[in-house]
């Protein structure tokens, strides 16, 4: 699939993505890993918005999801 995003700066996304759900399993603050992993799921959202990976409809049901 086509996207137009050049393949280094995915890579770049996804190892990110890899790095943060790390730390959310890993942590020691147990009672905010749901936060933790919350705030790593807008943030990668965000990023496939920022680069056209997300569709706008999808969007607002993402938002949807995340403050129902």
């Amino acid at each position: 699939m086509k996207t137009g995003v050049e393949f280094t700066y995915m890579i770049k996304l996804h190892r990110c993505l890899q790095k943060m759900l790390r730390d959310v399993i890993i942590t020691d603050d147990k009672d905010n890993r749901e936060l933790y992993l919350k705030r790593t799921y807008e943030w990668f959202n965000r990023q496939q918005c920022a680069i056209g990976l997300l569709p706008k409809d999808q969007q607002e049901k993402e938002a949807d999801f995340m403050n129902p």
